[in-house]
C-alpha cells in the first residue's frame, strides 16, 4: 500500500488535466476563445516543476561511496598480506578488522 505519492506524480497529473482542458475545444470542435486560453496558461504556469539536476551532482554520493569501499577493500588485502606474510600481524590485523567494521 502507498502512504505517500510522490511530488512529481501531482505535477503530471495537474499538467495532463490542463493539456486535456485546453484540448478539449479541439476535439470535440468547440470554439476556442482567448479568455480560456489564458487561463489554461495561468494554470500551466503554476504548476511547480521539478529542477532538472546534473548526474555530476546527483551521483556525487555514490562515487563518494565507491571510493570509501576502494580504500576499505585496500586496507582488507594489506591487512591480509601483512598477516600472511608474518610481517606486521598485528597491523594487519587491525587493517583486517578495521576494513570489515566500516
Amino acid at each position: 500500500k502507498i502512504s505517500c505519492v510522490p511530488s512529481w506524480i501531482k505535477s503530471i497529473k495537474t499538467l495532463m488535466e490542463i493539456e486535456l482542458g485546453q484540448r478539449r475545444n479541439e476535439w470535440f470542435g468547440i470554439d476556442n476563445n482567448k479568455e480560456s486560453q489564458k487561463k489554461w496558461q495561468s494554470m500551466k504556469d503554476a504548476v511547480p516543476l521539478p529542477k532538472r539536476t546534473e548526474p555530476r551532482e546527483y551521483l556525487a554520493t555514490e562515487r563518494t561511496f565507491i571510493k570509501w569501499v576502494r580504500m576499505c577493500y585496500l586496507s582488507l588485502f594489506v591487512g591480509f598480506a601483512l598477516l600472511g606474510f608474518q610481517f606486521e600481524p598485528i597491523t594487519g590485523s587491525i587493517l583486517i578488522i578495521f576494513s570489515l567494521s566500516i
